[in-house]
C-alpha cells in the first residue's frame, strides 16, 4: 500500500511545466499494467539504486576524501537509510517514463483498452511472449531524451541522504583540491 501511495504522489507532483510534458493517466495505467508484468521494465536494480546514490554524495562539492574509508562509511551509512526511498521515486520515474513512451505511440482510448487487456490472462502471457518495450534504436533514443529531462529534478530522498551523509562525514578530511 505504501508503494503505491509513494507512486501515487511521485505521479501526481508537480513539476516546472516546461520540465515535463503532459501525461495522460490512461498512459500511465498503462505503464503500471506493464511494468507489474514485466519487471525488466522497472530500470531500478537496488544495488544499482545504491551504488549510484554513494557516487553523488561522494562526487559533492566539499565532500569528504573517497578514498578515506570513514568517507565510504559515512555515505554507505547514508545510503543505507535512504536507498528504499529513492529506489521508490526511481520506479515512479520509470512508471512516468514508460508511459510518456507508449503516450508517444498510442491514443488514450487504445491505451485504456489495452491496459484492461492487459490485466486478463491471456494479457498477461502476450506481455511475457512479446516482451514489449524493450529498447530498440528508436524507442531507446526517446527513452534517453525523457531521462535527461527527469534527471534535472532531484529525487527528495537523495536530498535526504545528501544531509545525512553531510552530517556524517564533517569530521572527517575532505579530497584535495583538482
Amino acid at each position: 500500500m505504501r508503494k503505491r501511495l509513494a507512486a501515487l504522489l511521485m505521479a501526481a507532483a508537480p513539476l516546472p511545466a516546461a520540465a515535463q510534458p503532459a501525461l495522460d493517466p490512461a498512459a500511465l495505467d498503462l505503464a503500471r499494467v506493464l511494468m507489474a508484468q514485466d519487471p525488466s521494465l522497472h530500470g531500478a536494480d537496488p544495488g544499482r539504486v545504491r551504488s549510484r546514490i554513494e557516487n553523488i554524495l561522494l562526487r559533492e562539492p566539499g565532500a569528504c576524501n573517497p578514498s578515506l574509508s570513514d568517507c565510504r562509511l559515512a555515505a554507505a551509512a547514508a545510503v543505507d537509510r535512504h536507498a528504499a526511498a529513492f529506489l521508490q521515486e526511481e520506479l515512479a520515474r520509470q512508471e512516468r517514463i514508460n508511459a510518456w513512451l507508449l503516450a508517444d505511440t498510442l491514443r488514450p482510448e487504445e491505451m485504456a483498452r489495452f491496459a484492461g487487456f492487459l490485466r486478463s490472462p491471456e494479457g498477461t502471457r502476450l506481455v511475457m511472449a512479446l516482451g514489449l518495450l524493450r529498447d530498440n534504436d528508436r524507442t531507446g533514443r526517446r527513452r534517453r531524451e525523457l531521462e535527461r529531462m527527469m534527471e534535472r529534478t532531484e529525487p527528495a530522498a537523495l536530498a535526504s541522504a545528501r544531509a545525512e551523509f553531510r552530517r556524517q562525514s564533517r569530521n572527517i578530511a575532505a579530497a584535495p583540491p583538482r
